[in-house]
């Protein structure tokens, strides 16, 4: 009764190698037998179930971002091969090794562009010490512009960021689309402020159309984008198209009409930027100027980004992707997408009473394709129980599969 888990693997540290330490130790009153006297392994209980993971954002010592964090559970459960991991455990404890911990380097430098320090592993480190590790990695340096999702040699699928400039809201719909695909995601492009953002929709497809090609990728199969990002979708699906390779499917999820007038002040312009941080430094206030007879409001956001312009550093996740969204609602303003010379499919997010909640336009849409499909899945536009949550991924996934199962890839 005085035993505890802890203090098990404590001892047995002392008298095993690491390769043979169990990631998991579970306290039973008595080990089920069955009636020949043997050990009843069904009957054991499933050690995974026996205690429950702990959220990242949960532990009160650990600095770490929601997104970051569930994201650095899930390459840990990977490379592991478990399905829970313990936050209070050590890599090596969890049941690590040196070949997997070559795995966790590659699968880190694949998903976030970053490259750790050698022995960063081997300094004893848990999943919060190496999530912050990680954050401090990309405090250094911005992700790159493409992302590995998944590694299966089967149809290309390239997501495309949402308004917010970041793939975390696909984070669910991965898994949901099964292991069969071989999926890549694409940030904003000037997304942290080290290069120039593209102003149009164009501009940006452009560059993402550049970075597949380069890559060896400029053929997908599946191109999907979530909210502003399903405008890009469709422009990079024209674009590709016009390349010789028309995508067996666009899909856009929750995208919002184009073209609709705001009534939003106008964003100044870099130079109004520049000579203000040049001015009052990092912590430029709000200015208001007459720019071309409207009022451009230079905000305390601004001079933040600004300040890490001038310095050739990338910005803080949360403050790119706030500029990144008031970029892509102005581009959604100004944009006038193309015609696709081939099938999309629509997903609208609903209510529980079936009513549209969000600024979704699928008949908007309906003429700017040869062939649509329309598809309606519960859950909010975005938050913790949007239409691509843990809860409620799996109606979107099921439409796209779908889709394609009606007229299968060729």
């Amino acid at each position: 009764p005085s035993l505890d888990a802890s203090a098990i693997r404590a001892r047995l540290r002392t008298e095993l190698p690491p390769h043979l330490l169990p990631s998991r130790v579970v306290m039973v009153d008595d080990l089920p037998l069955t009636r020949s006297g043997k050990l009843d392994r069904a009957a054991l209980p499933d050690p995974f179930a026996a205690g429950e993971e702990r959220d990242l954002t949960a532990l009160g010592d650990a600095d770490v971002d929601a997104r970051l964090g569930g994201t650095i559970m899930d390459i840990w459960r990977q490379v592991l091969g478990l399905r829970a991991i313990d936050v209070d455990q050590t890599f090596f404890e969890a049941g690590g090794d040196s070949l997997s911990a070559v795995r966790l380097y590659g699968a880190v430098q694949r998903r976030f562009g970053v490259v750790l320090p050698s022995g960063t592993i081997d300094q004893g480190f848990t999943v919060v010490r190496f999530a912050e590790a990680v954050r401090d990695a990309l405090s250094r340096a911005a992700p790159p512009l493409l992302t590995e999702l998944t590694t299966a040699a089967g149809p290309l699928v390239v997501l495309v960021a949402p308004g917010h400039g970041e793939l975390d809201s696909y984070r669910w719909l991965v898994p949901a689309l099964g292991s069969g695909f071989h999926i890549v995601g694409i940030r904003e492009p000037g997304h942290y402020g080290t290069e120039p953002r593209p102003r149009t929709y164009r501009e940006v497809s452009v560059t993402c159309l550049r970075a597949l090609r380069e890559a060896g990728l400029a053929k997908p199969a599946v191109i999907i984008g979530a909210s502003s990002g399903g405008v890009l979708a469709h422009q990079l699906a024209c674009d590709v198209s016009r390349e010789g390779h028309v995508p067996e499917l666009v899909v856009l999820l929750d995208a919002p009409e184009t073209g609709v007038p705001h009534d939003g002040d106008a964003a100044p312009t870099w130079t109004e930027r520049r000579r203000t941080v040049a001015r009052r430094g990092r912590n430029a206030v709000a200015l208001t100027r007459l720019h071309g007879g409207r009022a451009a409001a230079l905000t305390r956001m601004h001079g933040e980004w600004t300040w890490y312009r001038l310095r050739k550093r990338p910005a803080p996740q949360e403050l790119a992707s706030a500029m990144t969204v008031r970029t892509n609602e102005r581009r959604v303003r100004e944009a006038a997408p193309p015609f696709f010379e081939g099938r999309m499919l629509y997903v609208q997010a609903v209510d529980d009473d079936g009513q549209t909640v969000t600024e979704g336009a699928p008949d908007f849409w309906r003429t700017r394709a040869k062939r649509i499909s329309v598809a309606r899945a519960r859950g909010s536009h975005t938050g913790p129980e949007s239409y691509l949550s843990q809860a409620n991924v799996k109606v979107t996934a099921d439409a796209i599969l779908r889709e394609l199962s009606d007229e299968p890839l060729r």
